[in-house]
């Protein structure tokens, strides 16, 4: 009998009603019709984000150490390097609380969808669509709020383009 690595791989990305556990004595449980398991793992994910931050992380500790240091470690990368790397002085500050949201709540999600016990939540395009619609009108607002409507549509046209170019890059912009 031959192992169907497709089949192993989508039974694993869909989205059911029933949480099946790797123990061959625990039958599937069923969870309730609003909540499906991708559903349930977004939950168990956005309460250890909880749990870490509120809980776990001694934020008043003059020397961070053990697992303070690696999330406070972690939190001046995306500060330094991601949000004033790529949006500025002024602007990345104010992003730095959302980009570290985002990315703890990913993290936490892509690590339990390694565990055979849980389910990969970001397989599931809704909640990947999801978290990317929220950035996108959150980077569009910000930008027209900094800008102006005007000097946001100014972006998308780039100086001294020759016109027949114009129109494509545009187009692609």
């Amino acid at each position: 009998m031959d192992f169907d690595f497709k089949n192993h791989i989508l039974h694993h990305m869909n989205d059911t009603y029933q949480w099946h556990l790797p123990f061959p004595f625990v039958p599937p449980i069923n969870l309730p019709e609003p909540i499906t398991l991708h559903a349930l793992m977004l939950l168990f994910g956005a309460f250890l984000v909880i749990l870490t931050f509120c809980f776990i992380y001694r934020k008043n500790d003059r020397v961070p150490r053990g697992f303070t240091n690696l999330l406070e470690s972690l939190i001046i990368f995306i500060r330094d390097d991601i949000a004033i790397g790529c949006l500025g002085e002024e602007e990345g500050p104010r992003f730095t609380p959302y980009l570290c949201s985002l990315f703890f709540f990913i993290l936490i999600l892509n690590v339990l969808g390694l565990i055979p016990i849980f389910a990969p939540a970001t397989s599931n395009i809704n909640i990947t669509g999801a978290l990317a619609s929220v950035t996108f009108i959150f980077m569009v607002f910000g930008a027209i709020r900094k800008n102006g409507f005007k000097g946001f549509l100014k972006t998308f046209v780039p100086s001294g383009m020759p016109l027949p170019i114009l129109f494509i890059v545009v187009t692609l912009e």
